[in-house]
């Protein structure tokens, strides 16, 4: 069982009136950074930033499920995947250069308890945090398992496009390398179509071609002169893998009202942890080798996910995952699902909060060059994928389903059952620090 995820943050920059040439700002060299896979070991991570990473995870929690809570009513019946790091993350990148009301509304929207430059510091340490998940803690034993092909693939990247002709200052550079490792690209943005098309190969190269375009060239304004972009991919394997053959078209009940076949797989699964809540039921199925995993939480009536995502906080969302304990047994069936997702957060950040930093001759980006200007934020682009599905050179044994009618004080009770045969919230998660990396809802598992 193969997840793969894709996304992409983007947010567009623009001055009200073009870059002023008068400014006093000085144009300075750009830092390049040439190995971006590398990035995560070029952070600037101090103590005290890691001391901060559990502020900046309740932060992301919080913003997390606001933005889910969001977006779950731009069309009720549709799936919808994002990630909240990611968002966080691209936006977070703008605190670098936002002063007054600007910067302490950007704070707000993210639920940021610390000032900005604490904030920064616990990106660069849970960044740097993160970019473990994927590395084994020690070699497999000689003649086991390849780990290229069992452990995670996390990869996060973020790079920033500046317009060639506009000033940018040294010290916003540098919080943008070393903080985020992100590498500050000169670039012809009035060229539309070159930029996008350099733009989107980028993308594509670090979303390893799941988002192969996102930004045409009639999508970026006139006057954008700064793009900053975060992506994500992640691909992992079950724990548990789930048994190809073991997989049977059976009915689910899309959008809770009428009922299609999909490709379902059926598991008795011994890795998984198991809850139950006030309506819902919550699985954990984990990844090789445990880190990351995968939470499901499905309403107990078929067409109970709105009221679901109605209440849904992020106590809530702690308290459930709380509740969840390991289990001997679990009789797992679920569909293969894909969703996808493309959206301009513009709207949605708004609402949390950032008025000015989309608003022209009301933003205060000054720290991106030193001086007063023009910037805003004209558009925030956000695109992701998931993928869930079987390899089947990868297939495990298949343990049978046995129900019994009754049982006796002697006969243990029967496993839980979770049978995801109706919509359902999910969330791809960090173990280690708590940090939500992906979420959303299926209400249909063909996409």
């Amino acid at each position: 069982m193969w997840i793969r995820l894709s996304i992409l943050v983007a947010l567009i920059l623009c001055p009200t009136f073009g870059c002023n040439r008068d400014t006093k700002t000085r144009d300075v060299e750009v830092p390049s950074v040439t190995d971006d896979e590398g990035k995560a070991l070029m952070l600037s991570v101090s103590p005290a930033g890691r001391a901060d990473i559990p502020a900046v995870v309740s932060g992301n929690t919080e913003f997390g499920v606001r933005l889910y809570t969001y977006l779950r009513r731009s069309d009720v019946e549709k799936n919808l995947v994002f990630s909240p790091f990611g968002v966080s993350t691209v936006t977070a990148m703008t605190l670098a250069g936002a002063s007054g009301r600007t910067k302490s509304q950007t704070e707000t929207a993210l639920f940021l308890s610390l000032d900005a430059p604490r904030s920064i510091q616990g990106y660069a340490a849970l960044l740097s945090e993160l970019a473990e998940c994927g590395r084994p803690e020690k070699p497999p034993p000689t003649g086991r398992i390849d780990p290229s092909a069992y452990y995670p693939r996390l990869r996060m990247a973020d790079a920033v496009w500046i317009d060639r002709r506009y000033p940018i200052d040294a010290s916003f550079s540098r919080i943008l390398n070393g903080s985020f490792g992100a590498p500050v690209k000169r670039l012809d943005l009035s060229d539309h179509p070159k930029a996008a098309a350099e733009i989107n190969a980028w993308v594509a190269a670090k979303t390893f071609g799941k988002i192969p375009h996102v930004i045409s060239a009639d999508a970026l304004p006139e006057s954008c002169r700064l793009l900053l972009a975060n992506t994500v991919y992640f691909r992992g394997t079950w724990m548990e893998k789930f048994y190809v053959e073991g997989t049977v078209p059976s009915p689910f009940h899309v959008s809770g009202t009428h009922i299609a076949d999909v490709p379902t797989m059926r598991k008795t699964d011994a890795a998984s942890s198991y809850a139950e809540a006030e309506g819902v039921q919550i699985l954990e199925r984990p990844y090789f080798p445990g880190r990351l995993s995968m939470v499901i939480v499905l309403p107990r009536a078929r067409n109970g996910l709105p009221e679901v995502e109605s209440k849904i906080t992020s106590s809530v969302l702690k308290g459930w995952i709380q509740k969840l304990k390991p289990q001997a047994e679990v009789i797992v069936f679920l569909p293969r699902f894909k969703a996808e997702t493309t959206i301009d957060l513009r709207d949605a950040l708004q609402s949390l909060g950032m008025a000015d930093a989309f608003t022209p001759g009301r933003a205060d980006y000054g720290e991106i060059t030193g001086s007063k200007n023009d910037l805003y934020l004209a558009r925030d682009l956000h695109a992701a994928t998931i993928s869930v599905d079987e390899d089947g050179t990868e297939a495990t044994a298949f343990t049978g389903i046995i129900s019994s009618d009754s049982f006796d004080d002697k006969t243990p009770p029967p496993p839980p059952e979770f049978i995801a045969d109706h919509p359902f919230l999910f969330l791809i998660r960090d173990r280690k620090t708590g940090t939500i990396l992906f979420m959303g809802r299926v209400n249909d598992p063909r996409g």
